[in-house]
This record gives structure tokens, C-alpha cells and sequence, in this order.
């Protein structure tokens, strides 16, 4: 009974991360964390059996240990509540699951103990039985909702025909939360103008006041690298559907990376700690940057794992690499040396978490303790100059590594992208990641669609670099200069924001709140005879 109780309770636990992220989860992703979970839960209790005596008391109280264990996330948030944190608040939750397992196996002790396990085999099973029917109901929808209309987009996505021939090597790198100049000044005291200069002095073209289409990672990289507004999937979606499958199949098959490796590009794929750009099934390389009992998990045993003291163990935050800061150096460096590793021409793709939460290094590059804000009692005058100091390195690091990659310069030619998702978080939406964001100020729309965008190609090959005002014509401006079949510009670039991280499709116009015409752009597009706006 005690063995079945502990069971249930595992089968609790996988159940609830499968209803908890609706439409993305496979049956493939259930086979090694379910075998591993009910092994322990079976072994683990069995064992205490076996040695017997007062021991038995500590097996029969198993499950209700079990079940403190997968909902550890719940004694760090009290913990946090208390203003406890980092270290402390680990220690100070571990204490309480301990406190509480060891005061149920007190209980136990002068009790019927079979009585009590029939009692927590029951609950435990009842339970189960009713949360693995509704995650079995979730997994066997035989076609997820968007799937037509994520097939549309990428079948629609431009594909040109590749005219030019000496293909040259893509460097594309996505800073996450990368603002913009206006946004650094005003929000975090940062002057990226001597940045800028020496972008432009080595042949960059840089969008000074460019914008995101979007104000969250998964649909801005949905739709730079689909070349596409995503709004055929809001209209299938609607406004309240929180399963976002569609969105991380349209960043893992993406247009841009099919359309490259048909033409001969060797793909080279740089993730991170966030699941959808982790790793790519059609990569020729990847690169992680370490190699780790946690890295080497897949996202579903990721998420199993953040209910239980494991991931604060294994991670900063329970969700970036306790060595995140080696792992974003050594990243770094695999960018600077990537012309290096391969006679193919390259494209290479890296979502950098720099400037990202969390911080893990100064201005100089040296690793420091994470910064979040808030947590670990940061105050946020405290996290402005941590992310500054993080952008002044990451600046650094860029023009050395264009640098180097110019200095190995080849017969291919080098095209180079720096252009972030989306804008840092305005101060309200850090303090409260569940906020309602239709309610931002103008202020915080500008500040998190403001984004930092540069492109860099040999002038006297392609004309003159140029970008428009958002991510949405970066490729088809790059795929129409390198394969010499014109590909037709969005003139109406609009920008959408999201209602809150898991109401995704819920999209809000700003365009009119963040809209600019600068000159060039403007003559461009009388030239092609047409109006932007």
C-alpha cells in the first residue's frame, strides 16, 4: 500500500506538468522521467522496508515525503515570501520539508500504520487516477489547434531562388532583451553612442530607433525567423489559449534555417537554457557551451525537476546554469573562432542570454554572484548598473569578435546581425511577471519594444547595408542580397503586445504608440513607388 501511495504521488507529479503546459508535451517525453520517478518512488520506500524497524515509520510516511518533494517550489515561495533568499531561502525550504516529513512520521509512529497507508494509498490514487485522465486527454488530441495555421506560415515564409553564387557566412545573434539606445539612456544611464560609432566606423548599419514586432522572446523569434506577422495563428488560437506548441514549432522548423541549409549553409546552432532555442533537430553543430547533469536534460524532465529541490540545486534561479557564465564565454569564443570550423560557407545562429537575467558578469567580463531583480534582495538601482555594466561587456565582446571574424576573412564574404528580441522588462512587469501588459504606460511600451538591431555586409558587393524599422524584414532584406532573387518588404511593420506571458495570442496594436519614419527608409520606399504608412 505504502509502495502504491508513493507511486500515485509520482504519477501526481508528471500528470500536473503535462496539464500545466497544455499542447506541448510529447509522449516521447514521458518515457525517461516516468520510468526514473516511479522507480525511486517504488525503490526508495522498499528499501526503508527492508532495513525495518523504527525505520518502517520513516517508509510509511514516505509518500506524504514525497508529495513535500514535488511541491518543493511551494516551500521556496514562502520561504522568498519571508524575505529569504539565494542560499538561505534553499536551506531554510529544505528545512521545512524535512520539519514536515519528520513531524508525519512522528504521527505515524503510535498509529495504526495500516490503516494509515490504506488512507494515503487512497487519497494519493484518487488523486492520480483523476490528474493522469485529464494529461492522457491532453496527449492524445490528435491535432493540436494552430497546427494548420503554423503550417501556412512556414509554407508561405519567402523561399528565394539562390542567383549568386560564393555564399558568404551568416553570423546571427539575438542579445535577449538588448534595449535600445533611447532605452538604455533613459532607463539604466547607459550611452551605447561610442558603441554605435564604432559599429558604423567598421562598415555596420545601425537602427538606432528600431523596434520590436513583438514584446516577448517566442513570438519575436516566431516572426523574424519566419519573416511573417503571426497573426493568421491569433485568429486560429484566440485570444485565450495558452498553448504555445505552435509557436516553439515555428522557432525549431523556422523558415530562415530551411531555406539556408537548402542553399549549402552549414548550420551552426548556439541555445541556451530556454527550451524552444535550446537545441535545433536540424543543426549541422551544436553548442551548448558546458556540459552538464542539467544541460543534458530534456525540457519536460526540466520542468519535473523545478518542483523539487533538485533545480535550485542544480541551477541559479531553477532555470539558468549554475555556470552560465562560463557557458556564455565559452559561447562567445565557439562565435569568434566559427569561421574557423568549417570550408562551407556558416550560418550560425546564437540566442545570447546577455543581457538577460541573470546577470553573471561586470563590465570587465569577470564572473560575479547572479543578479536577479528582484530577488536575492537586490535593490533595483543595484540591478540597473549590473545590467549596464553586462551590456558594456557583451559590447566589447561583439566588436572583438567581428574583429577576429573579419581578420579570418575568406573569398565568401561575412554578413554579421546583432538584433535582440525584445526590449528589458519595465521595472512593474520584473516585480510582477503575471501582470496584465495591456495595462503598460506608453513609457514601458517604448521601453519594451525598444531593441537594439545592426547588420553588417560588404558594401561593395551587396550596396550599402540598411534595415528597416523591426526584425520582420531582416531576412528577406539578407536572403534578397545574398541569393540575388528580390524578396517583396512588410511595409506596414506593426508591433503587438502581448496580455501576460501564458496569454500569448491575446495581442494588443502599439503601433501608433511607437511608430517613426526616418528619411531613408521613407525615400526607399518611394523609390519601389509604394507608402510605408
Amino acid at each position: 500500500m505504502t509502495l502504491g501511495g508513493s507511486a500515485a504521488v509520482a504519477m501526481m507529479a508528471i500528470a500536473a506538468v503535462v496539464l500545466d503546459n497544455p499542447g506541448e508535451v510529447l509522449l516521447d517525453d514521458l518515457l525517461r522521467p516516468t520510468a526514473v520517478s516511479f522507480g525511486l518512488a517504488v525503490a526508495l520506500p522498499a528499501l526503508l522496508f527492508m532495513i525495518g524497524g523504527a525505520v518502517r515509520i520513516a517508509a510509511v510516511a514516505f509518500p506524504i515525503f514525497l508529495f513535500g518533494f514535488f511541491k518543493f517550489s511551494g516551500f521556496m515561495g514562502a520561504a522568498e515570501y519571508a524575505g529569504l533568499y539565494g542560499s538561505t531561502g534553499f536551506y531554510t525550504a529544505l528545512a521545512g520539508l524535512i520539519l514536515v516529513s519528520a513531524a508525519a512520521a512522528h504521527s505515524i509512529r503510535r498509529r495504526d500504520n495500516e490503516r494509515i497507508a490504506k488512507a494515503l494509498l487512497f487519497i494519493s490514487a484518487t488523486i492520480a487516477a483523476g490528474s493522469t485522465i485529464a494529461a492522457a486527454m491532453a496527449l492524445s488530441q490528435a491535432s493540436p489547434p494552430g497546427d494548420a495555421a503554423t503550417d501556412k506560415i512556414l509554407a508561405e515564409a519567402p523561399s528565394p531562388e539562390f542567383i549568386r553564387t560564393n555564399l558568404p557566412d551568416i553570423i546571427y545573434l539575438v542579445p535577449d532583451r538588448y534595449g535600445s539606445a533611447a532605452t538604455l539612456r533613459k532607463h539604466f544611464n547607459h550611452d551605447n553612442e561610442p558603441f554605435f560609432a564604432e559599429l558604423e566606423r567598421r562598415g555596420f548599419y545601425v537602427a538606432r530607433d528600431a523596434r520590436s514586432n513583438y514584446a516577448k522572446t517566442i513570438s519575436s523569434l516566431s516572426s523574424s525567423m519566419n519573416m511573417a506577422d503571426l497573426s493568421p495563428l491569433k485568429n486560429v488560437m484566440g485570444d485565450e489559449e495558452t498553448n504555445r506548441y505552435p509557436l516553439f514549432r515555428l522557432i525549431r522548423e523556422n523558415a530562415v534555417q530551411r531555406v539556408l541549409r537548402d542553399a549549402g549553409y552549414e548550420y551552426h546552432h548556439l541555445g541556451n537554457w530556454w527550451g524552444p532555442s535550446r537545441r535545433s533537430p536540424y543543426a549541422d553543430a551544436q553548442f551548448f557551451g558546458v556540459d552538464t547533469f542539467w544541460s543534458k536534460s530534456t525540457e519536460f524532465e526540466k520542468a519535473v525537476m523545478r518542483l523539487t529541490p533538485i533545480a535550485p540545486i542544480a541551477t541559479d534561479g531553477a532555470s539558468a546554469e549554475r555556470a552560465e557564465c562560463p557557458r556564455l564565454q565559452n559561447q562567445l569564443e565557439y562565435i569568434a573562432e566559427a569561421r574557423t570550423k568549417s570550408d562551407k560557407p556558416i550560418f550560425l545562429f546564437s540566442h545570447l542570454t546577455i543581457p538577460h537575467d541573470p546577470i553573471t558578469m561586470d563590465a570587465d567580463g569577470n564572473c560575479v554572484e547572479h543578479v536577479y531583480y528582484p530577488g536575492h534582495g537586490t535593490r533595483f538601482s543595484d540591478y540597473q548598473k549590473a545590467y549596464s555594466g553586462y551590456v558594456t561587456y557583451l559590447n566589447k565582446r561583439l566588436i572583438e569578435m567581428f574583429d577576429r571574424l573579419k581578420a579570418s576573412d575568406t573569398e565568401r564574404g561575412l554578413i554579421f546581425v546583432v538584433q535582440a528580441d525584445e526590449g528589458p522588462y519595465p521595472k512593474r512587469l520584473q516585480e510582477d511577471g503575471l501582470m496584465v501588459m495591456h495595462d503598460f504606460t506608453d513609457e514601458e511600451i517604448h521601453q519594451k519594444f525598444g531593441i537594439m538591431n545592426a547588420v553588417y555586409w560588404d558594401a561593395e558587393k551587396y550596396g550599402e547595408p540598411f534595415l528597416t524599422e523591426t526584425p520582420i524584414n531582416n531576412w528577406r532584406i539578407i536572403l534578397s542580397k545574398i541569393s540575388g532573387d528580390e524578396i517583396p518588404l512588410i511595409e506596414d511593420e506593426r508591433s503587438y503586445l502581448m496580455r501576460s506571458d501564458s496569454l500569448v495570442y491575446d495581442n494588443l496594436d502599439v503601433t501608433d504608440v511607437l511608430r517613426t519614419q526616418r528619411p531613408e527608409i521613407q525615400a526607399r520606399a518611394d523609390a519601389r513607388g509604394t507608402q510605408r504608412f
